[in-house]
C-alpha cells in the first residue's frame, strides 16, 4: 500500500491545482501595490500592475493540467481501443 503514496499525494496535487483557482481569472486577480519583493504574503512578488504572480504561476498551472490531463485521457481511450 506505501508505493501508492507518491501516486496519491501526485493525484492530491493535480486536483488541488484543478479546483483550488486563487482569486479567480487572471485578469481578476486582487490587486496590492505594484512591483512588490518576495515576502511571506506575496512569495512570487507583485507584477507592475499589482497582481500577485504566484496566483498567476497557479492559474497557469490550472490550464496546462488541464490540457495535460485530457491529452493523457484521448491517448489513453485510442490506444486501448487501437490495441
Amino acid at each position: 500500500m506505501r508505493q501508492w503514496a507518491p501516486v496519491a499525494a501526485l493525484a492530491a496535487l493535480y486536483l488541488a491545482c484543478l479546483l483550488w483557482a486563487p482569486g479567480g481569472a487572471l485578469p481578476n486577480l486582487p490587486r496590492h501595490a505594484p512591483l512588490l519583493a518576495p515576502s511571506f504574503a506575496h512569495p512570487f512578488g507583485t507584477d507592475d500592475l499589482g497582481r500577485d504572480l504566484l496566483a498567476a504561476a497557479l492559474q497557469g498551472g490550472r490550464t496546462s493540467l488541464s490540457v495535460a490531463g485530457l491529452a493523457t485521457a484521448l491517448a489513453l481511450t485510442l490506444g486501448l481501443v487501437l490495441g
